[in-house]
């Protein structure tokens, strides 16, 4: 009996990777677009998480994910901020927005989606077989999700979209002025596991989250999986958002590496917890 080529086999096994990986990708988001549907329904968030047997931040963390992480700014807002595209300032360009991961200028998201819809010289239509991930979300290329790549990065059609939605949004003409808001201290506890022993990600997961979201409210990091940040709020309504958005953003940055968390929020000299 001939032995398969080592190199085959390995291909093979790839191949089957990649074609799971896009299953279990389009099973979750599915799953995530049913709870969201439901809460559109009118189910309250509770009633979600009763109905379910989930937490009922975890169903904030899913209702509320799809767009978390998006920010539009306008100029002057903060000038010092770089297109991750074309590298121009803030102040340089009309507006500019920020994604979970990366910035982008309304030139540059422009262009990307004219090279979408008619093609370009300058950018290529991924093949669905190809490895490269989104510069925005870290999704790969498949039937349902067309990629277009640049030099340096590449842009989902979803991703577009989005983008074109946040640049139409007001944004604040500055940034808000911290010396007229409250400050506190909170500690995060915070733990990232996989969602499967076959998968990893676990450790980038937790270095990515530490360096796009923690990184903005002043981290630092204490014994074991704690942290503590700092928050600027004006009222405890706008400390609950901000906290609740941390937590989403981190749940989607641990979901693109096929990981989770679990964590607990504490307000530091206070019983107030989240």
């Amino acid at each position: 009996m001939t032995e398969k080529d080592p190199l085959a086999l390995i291909q093979e096994k790839e191949r089957r990777i990649k074609s799971l990986e896009g299953q279990l990708e389009e099973a979750k988001e599915s799953y995530y677009q049913a709870i969201r549907e439901l809460h559109i329904s009118g189910k309250s968030l509770r009633e979600i998480a009763g109905l379910l047997n989930l937490s009922h931040q975890r169903v904030h963390q899913i209702v509320e994910g799809q767009n978390k992480g998006w920010r539009p700014w306008l100029r002057p807002a903060k000038p010092e901020l770089r297109c991750s595209f074309c590298g121009l300032l803030a102040e340089e360009v009309k507006k500019l927005v920020q994604g979970p991961n990366i910035f982008g200028c309304d030139a540059c998201i422009h262009a990307y989606r004219e090279a979408l819809l008619a093609g370009s010289k300058d950018y290529r239509l991924l093949d669905r077989s190809s490895r490269l991930r989104c510069s925005f979300c870290g999704k790969l290329p498949n039937y349902k999700r067309r990629v277009v790549a640049g030099k340096e990065h590449q842009v989902c059609e979803k991703c577009i979209e989005l983008s074109l939605k946040y640049m139409k949004e007001e944004a604040p003409a500055t940034v808000p002025e911290q010396s007229k808001q409250k400050t506190t201290t909170v500690t995060l506890w915070l733990r990232v596991e996989r969602n499967s022993k076959f998968v990893r990600g676990k450790a980038k997961a937790r270095e990515e989250i530490e360096r796009l979201v923690l990184s903005h409210h002043g981290m630092k990091k204490l014994d074991g999986w704690e942290y503590e940040l700092t928050f600027f709020y004006d009222d405890d309504e706008h400390l609950d958002k901000q906290i609740n958005d941390m937590l989403v953003e981190c749940t989607h940055l641990a979901d693109l590496r096929n990981c989770f968390i679990e964590s607990d929020v504490r307000e530091n000299g206070t019983d107030r917890s989240w």
